[in-house]
């Protein structure tokens, strides 16, 4: 199939102008919040993530999932003209044989069909694709365009809870590098980073802000089944995330620390149970193996061993053999965490995407060194103890790590998956190195005034 269109000529510049038009005004709308004079950039960066993806999977991979999806998008764009009772069928996740008969030569056939996950991502594109000219470079800017809401409100609101550190936020869930290339263009990544960004922060605005809980409400419940749809897995992050942010604000509202010590561990238990009871409910909706424990280890098992094979060539890693069981689990939790944040290694790359993905992995790693060092490890430590946000960030990254290392084995897949964590674990970095270096300020300010 031809990905470029003579249209692209006019059509794509135009979208780009639109866009930075819009958001210059939405800038000047909002001209008392310091925090918008990012929103135009970090929206072209976006965008020009999204055309770098689309560039490297022409010009360097021959193709990949990203133009599988827009070829059967297409076919879903196709039969919206010639049978818009079907596409609609089809686009409600009615996924039946009958449906799928309906295609033919003239509309094309559209891969993933048996796969859900996959195909949520063809009927969200197909939908885009109503409003361009058929164009993969014009479904790419505009999905990056939709999908931009999402990391923009997880900005506003680490600007909210923490003001004044515009540019470092900015740089932590903006312009990280892998999340505008991998989380822009037409892929599971860019819906799923979108639906994260939207979700955790509707949640802060109802359960911390008590703003707007019917249209907040609304977000989570859209951005829950986008993540349920996709990529449920991030979703049960989340989840054990927000629980253990909710455990520790109730804790840090407790001031006697008797009563801090004896309730936390009835709290503990009971969150714990409660993130069992809504992961494996929702887990039953989505297939079998995430609705009880034993299967969701079986699965990891498959998955995990299904990576190492030969197949995968030199693109692969190992943790380990592993059983299904908690021990064996458990047991290969650090490898699978620093996989997770941290690999692939610089001298683990073997190409230049790779190659890039190891640099920023390196600045992942030394900036840990860099806040330790300088806050100091105690406090470091004391500081996630007692900013329960802080806390969710680091519990959600740890988390998403440990499931994605331990799951992905393979570094092309791994420095996709990984993107949901990165915003959340470098701006819980800078948040400890702020708060650190206010403490060493007042500390010095209390000494010189004695």
């Amino acid at each position: 199939m031809n990905y470029f269109s003579i249209w692209d000529v006019f059509f794509v510049p135009l979208l780009v102008i639109l866009a930075w038009v819009i958001a210059i005004k939405i800038e000047h709308k909002h001209v008392n919040n310091s925090a918008y004079r990012y929103y135009h950039w970090g929206l072209l960066y976006k965008i020009a993530g999204a055309l770098a993806l689309c560039g490297i999977y022409i010009f360097y991979y021959g193709g990949g999932d990203t133009t599988g999806y827009f070829n059967s998008a297409m076919a879903m764009r196709n039969l919206f003209f010639q049978d818009t009772g079907t596409y609609l069928s089809i686009l409600s996740n009615n996924l039946s044989p009958e449906n799928l008969s309906v295609f033919n030569n003239s509309t094309g056939y559209p891969g993933y069909y048996s796969d859900p996950n996959s195909f949520t991502v063809v009927r969200f594109t197909s939908v885009v694709l109503l409003f361009t000219t058929g164009s993969f470079l014009q479904a790419s800017i505009l999905t990056a365009i939709i999908t931009y809401s999402g990391i923009w409100k997880l900005y506003l609101m680490f600007n909210e809870l923490y003001p004044k550190n515009e540019k470092y936020f900015a740089i932590a869930v903006l312009f990280i590098p892998s999340v505008a290339f991998w989380g822009s263009g037409i892929l599971k990544d860019s819906y799923t980073m979108a639906a994260t960004g939207w979700l955790v922060y509707a949640f802060y605005k109802i359960f911390f802000k008590r703003e707007r809980p019917i249209f907040h409400l609304l977000a989570i419940v859209i951005s829950g089944y986008v993540l349920i749809s996709i990529k449920a897995y991030i979703l049960f992050a989340l989840v054990g995330g927000i629980l253990v942010w909710m455990l520790f604000h109730f804790m840090s509202r407790l001031k006697s620390v008797f009563f801090r010590i004896l309730i936390l561990p009835l709290l503990a238990v009971m969150f714990f149970g409660l993130g069992q009871y809504i992961i494996f409910s929702l887990g039953s909706y989505v297939g079998s193996y995430y609705s009880s424990m034993d299967a969701l280890l079986e699965k990891a098992i498959v998955t995990q061993d299904d990576l190492t094979r030969d197949y995968y060539g030199t693109n692969s890693f190992d943790i380990g053999e592993l059983d299904p069981s908690l021990g064996s689990i458990f047991s290969k939790a650090p490898k699978a965490i620093i996989a997770g944040l941290y690999r692939p290694f610089i001298f683990e790359a073997n190409n230049s995407v790779m190659f890039i993905s190891g640099i920023e992995n390196s600045f992942l790693f030394f900036l840990l060194l860099w806040v330790i060092f300088k806050v100091g490890f105690a406090r470091t430590i004391s500081i996630m103890f007692d900013r329960p946000v802080i806390l969710f960030c680091m519990a959600y990254s740890v988390l998403f790590a440990f499931s994605v290392g331990l799951t992905t084995a393979n570094f092309g897949a791994l420095v996709r998956y990984k993107i949901p964590l990165l915003p959340f674990y470098v701006a819980a970095l800078y948040i400890i190195y702020h708060i650190g270096m206010e403490k060493k300020q007042e500390n010095l300010t209390d000494t010189s005034l004695e």
